[in-house]
């Protein structure tokens, strides 16, 4: 089985602030993925701040694996930003 490693991978194995594969970069991928679902899903998400600010968390009660966002079709998500639930 292949599958695209930004989706299911994020090395987690160096102390915060060293720039690759720390706590910062593993957020920064979780956010990242969120964003690329809602866009599938039709969505768009917006930021006014600094590149780390620029994702989405959706929370795996709400999808695991982009499924079932479509309710976000339409909207627009203001980063950062946690989808805990359908809204």
């Amino acid at each position: 089985m292949e599958v695209r490693r930004e989706d299911e991978f994020s090395p987690l194995k160096n102390a915060k602030g060293t720039g690759e594969d720390d706590p910062d970069t593993s957020k920064q991928d979780i956010l990242s993925q969120g964003r690329r679902w809602i866009a599938n899903n039709g969505g768009t998400v917006e930021s006014e701040g600094a590149v780390d600010e620029t994702g989405v968390e959706v929370s795996p009660l709400v999808s695991y694996g982009g499924e079932g966002l479509e309710f976000l079709q339409t909207r627009t998500i203001k980063a950062p930003a946690v989808i805990e639930k359908e809204e």
